[in-house]
């Protein structure tokens, strides 16, 4: 992943970064996009619970060329987002964070920006941590969901 370690895999405490390394379709996505490669997701430690954020990092090629500019208007227009499910052959559930603790959704502003290259269009680094309120640890075995410029879920990978 770039910017983190030139490859390494940077450590969450004790345990690896969490990544989600296959997608494959979400099971509604009837589209043309065909995502292939990597998110990691990297703590950003802070005071609590609820300030302790991820950073995500991804190379992703075959994402939405209409993304290049950010996400349009469309809900989940070119996000990058973790649901309460632990599948992509059904529905995802909820995208997943501690509502008790939070009192908005902190997958919203969640997204990628495309840019074409010589053979894909590729998507990498959001800057700003996403804070969940839930530990790192909790997100795994969790679906990931990557949305194209009209908000619908177009591929899905587990993390783990």
């Amino acid at each position: 992943i770039m910017g983190y370690g030139r490859g390494l895999v940077p450590r969450l405490g004790v345990m690896e970064a969490l990544q989600v390394t296959m997608f494959q379709p979400y099971y509604t996505y009837t589209g043309s996009y065909r995502v292939t490669g990597t998110v990691t997701l990297y703590k950003k430690p802070g005071p609590t619970e609820a300030t302790t954020g991820l950073y995500l990092g991804y190379r992703l090629n075959g994402v939405d060329t209409e993304c290049n500019m950010g996400p349009g208007t469309a809900p989940n227009s070119c996000g990058i987002r973790v649901h309460a499910g632990s599948s992509c052959d059904k529905p995802a559930g909820m995208r997943l964070f501690n509502i008790g603790k939070l009192l908005a959704d902190p997958w919203v502003n969640t997204y990628y920006t495309s840019t074409p290259g010589w053979f894909a269009v590729t998507a990498m680094m959001h800057k700003d941590p996403v804070h969940t309120g839930l530990k790192p640890e909790d997100l795994r075995g969790h679906a990931l969901l990557v949305f194209d410029s009209q908000g619908q879920a177009m591929a899905c990978g587990i993390i783990y």
